[in-house]
């Protein structure tokens, strides 16, 4: 610019300066909108005109749009507005034209388009220029001012006018080739970021596929990647059930009508699924035709699989995919067919190890639920031992066979005077139900208790109906004769199934040995009641004859004097070891009768302090002797601390005695816990014996040494056994000559 003379008023721009700060400007204009509002203020300026515009040409090519406006009144109606390129407007003659349009003269406009007022509803300027904008020889719009006043257009006016024009379409250009990149550069991160999440899902899906045994978790990160691939797409996964197609697995896009649908299922004989059936293949379709389409919601989708899952050979389940457009013109690619393929193929294997890891939790189940009846029936069968009285035997058979069963309710019968009279029960009584399985009824009037009564065959019965129930009736016999009917009631109708068959004459079996053994045991205790006493009575009996012989021998050793030669001394010493061993040994029997006929007190005793306080009475009478004490940590147990006492007394002064020869002694003291009883153990370096007869040592006046060897009366371990046996354990003893000898017994654990 020519600056101005000191003083002066500031000379305006040139059209040339103009120019070029325009084309200074352009250049960093990057949008549409920075275009026109760089062009239209000095456009204005440069020619004084009174307002501008400029009109673009569509994508299409066919209309005209108004793209900005410079300096016009709000809200005022210009002759300026979009419409057809064509049609005898003058922004459409100068881009046919390829020319600038002049229009110096008020009313030269409206001559020459005589329908441009009327057609736009106002008023036309005075004078006009219409500037033509093409690039790359493509009409782009033009540029357009209004001039209140006739205007005569210089040649330099015109030359700024067209080059600012020029200038105004190759900034549009530009502006468009930016927008361009950056839509396709939003475009490309836009699909970089969905490869990405795509690419994430194919990863965890390959990552679960090897080692995930949840089939719906898998479907699930399945669908995920579907989408993920296919974006805008939704699919499904549907499980065989009852001949339909029962939807458990979808996308969160997928329409709510149509997850109604799924969830009630599919008919088998819908189309594409009817042909995914018949060629047990993955079935593509790229062009979803309308008669396939008879279902809510699946309105707008053109492209669709279904891919089967095939288990043992047979279609288990599906996964379908459905998609809004063709992607591409050649639909499913082969790219999208094979991944399709992979995605089914790691859900069959998944399936194949859901249903792997099924039968194998179904057979530790059964493990488990066998080692559970095992133990059940150990813990069943020791229970019967301990007890002896009938009632309370079947009562605890009652209280197993109902942990075992899928049963309710049980009831043992037996007949009085003709009549069955309930004599135990066990589980949830329900109302009545001991009155209709027969109770106060007679012998023929309840024929599922008269039936096994007499035939001795259990019955079992289903009643059909909601409210019926299953039941069964168990003889329950002792040495073959029928004693009275068990009975056991289901929850509800379902079928005695073997497993519980077995399990019924299983616990039946036991209990029959039972009651037979409880009576053998109450004839044993009859017998053993009068043997004791009759041993009582004999032992007492015997001291008063054995009294008299040692009082005649004294008397006649006293007669005798000084007189008495060698042999009648002989003699007369003779009978009075004689009368002392048999005085030990009628102690001997009526302390085992005593311990027999005692009645025991149970109670908590700590085997630990009883055992130390044993040690310490018989360590008083063994000073002068060298033995080492291995006494480890014993339980508490449930039993009578005198006579257990006794015991203890008994099993350590024999391994005491039978170690006299060894110069040191050493004596072990132990317990071993087992499921359902304590072990307990004395073990000695003493002289043993000879296993063969080891049968015998607990058995009364049995000795395997000796009386010159060791002295005693061969009655201990029999007291031993005798204390073990009413505390309901047993005892055992093993040895080996020369090598010591471990002497053991066991008490049961209580409930």
């Amino acid at each position: 610019m020519t600056a101005s003379a000191p003083g002066a008023s500031p000379r305006p721009p040139s059209l040339t300066e103009h120019l070029q700060d325009v084309t200074e400007r352009l250049a960093a204009a990057r949008t549409q909108e920075e275009v026109f509002q760089t062009v239209l203020r000095p456009a204005l300026e440069g020619v004084d005109a009174i307002a501008g515009a400029v009109l673009l040409v569509d994508a299409a090519g066919e209309r005209l749009e108004l793209a900005a406006t410079q300096d016009y009144e709000e809200g005022a109606q210009t002759i300026w507005q979009a419409g057809p390129l064509t049609g005898n407007v003058p922004a459409g003659d100068a881009l046919q034209r390829g020319e600038a349009l002049f229009f110096e003269e008020q009313g030269e406009l409206v001559r020459t388009y005589p329908a441009l007022e009327e057609r736009s509803g106002a008023v036309a300027p005075v004078a006009n220029a219409v500037l033509p904008m093409f690039l790359d020889h493509r009409p782009l719009g033009t540029l357009i001012l209004d001039f209140r006043e006739p205007h005569h257009f210089t040649r330099e006016e015109r030359r700024f006018l067209m080059t600012l024009a020029a200038q105004c379409a190759i900034a549009l250009g530009r502006a468009r080739l930016m927008a361009d990149l950056q839509g396709q550069l939003a475009e490309r991160t836009r699909q970089i970021e969905q490869e990405a999440r795509a690419h994430a899902a194919f990863v965890a899906f390959a990552e679960a596929a090897g080692t995930e045994n949840d089939v719906a978790v898998l479907v699930r990160q399945a669908l995920q990647l579907l989408s993920h691939h296919f974006p805008g797409g939704a699919g499904a996964y549907c499980v065989r059930e009852d001949g339909r197609w029962v939807g458990q697995g979808w996308s969160a896009t997928l329409p709510p009508e149509l997850v109604s649908t799924l969830t009630a299922g599919l008919d088998a004989g819908f189309p594409l699924l009817d042909r995914m059936q018949r060629e047990k293949s993955t079935v593509f379709c790229d062009d979803w035709s309308p008669d396939d389409r008879h279902i809510p919601g699946t309105e707008g989708y053109r492209m669709i699989f279904c891919s089967p899952l095939t288990l043992e050979g047979e279609i288990h389940a599906f996964l379908s995919f459905a998609r809004r457009q063709a992607h591409g013109p050649q639909g499913w690619s082969a790219q999208d067919r094979t991944l399709v393929r992979a995605i089914g193929r790691s859900l069959e294997l998944a399936l194949e190890r859901a249903q792997q890891a099924a039968r194998l939790q179904a057979r530790r189940q059964e493990a488990e639920r066998r080692s559970e009846m095992l133990a059940t029936f150990a813990e069943l069968s020791r229970d019967l031992v301990l007890d002896t009285d009938p009632y309370s035997l079947i009562r605890r058979t009652q209280e197993v066979a109902l942990d075992l069963l899928p049963a309710a309710f049980s009831a043992y019968f037996e007949l009085q005077g003709g009549v069955w009279q309930a004599r135990t029960q066990a589980g949830a009584d329900p109302d009545g139900a001991t009155d209709e399985l027969g109770a106060g009824q007679p012998f023929g009037a309840a024929p599922h208790l008269s039936g096994p009564y007499q035939s001795g065959e259990p019955t079992y019965q289903q009643e059909p109906g909601p409210g019926g129930r299953s039941s069964v009736s168990l003889p329950v016999a002792v040495n073959g004769q029928v004693r009275g009917v068990l009975t056991f009631v289901l929850a509800g109708p379902q079928p005695w199934n073997e497993e519980d068959r077995a399990i019924l004459e299983t616990v039946g079996h036991q209990l029959r040995l039972a009651l037979e053994r409880a009576e053998q045991t109450q004839r044993l205790h009859e017998q053993n009641g009068e043997l004791e006493a009759f041993t009582y009575s004999v032992s007492h009996d015997l001291r008063t004859p054995v009294r008299h012989i040692m009082g005649f021998n004294r008397l006649l050793r006293g007669n005798l004097g000084t007189e008495i030669d060698a042999k009648s001394e002989r003699y007369l010493t003779v009978i009075d070891d004689a009368t002392v061993r048999m005085n030990t040994l009628i102690d001997a029997m009526l302390d085992l009768s005593r311990t027999a006929r005692a009645t025991l007190k149970m109670g908590p005793v700590d085997l630990g302090s009883l055992v130390a306080e044993v040690r310490s009475e018989l360590e008083a009478e063994e000073e002068d002797r060298a033995v080492v004490w291995e006494v480890a940590p014993l339980p508490q147990v449930t039993g009578d601390r005198a006579t257990l006492h006794q015991a203890a007394v008994n099993l350590l002064s024999n391994a005491l005695k039978y170690t006299r020869t060894r110069e040191e002694a050493h004596i072990r003291v132990w317990a071993e816990e087992r499921p359902y009883e304590w072990a307990v153990f004395v073990r000695d370096n003493g002289v043993g014996f000879d296993p063969h007869y080891s049968e015998r040592l607990f058995g009364v006046f049995q000795r395997l040494h000796r009386a010159d060897e060791f002295e005693g009366t061969g009655v201990g371990l029999a007291n031993v056994r005798r204390i073990v046996a009413r505390h309901g354990g047993t005892v055992s003893a093993e040895s080996r000559l020369g090598e010591g000898a471990t002497f053991g017994f066991t008490l049961p654990k209580q409930s």
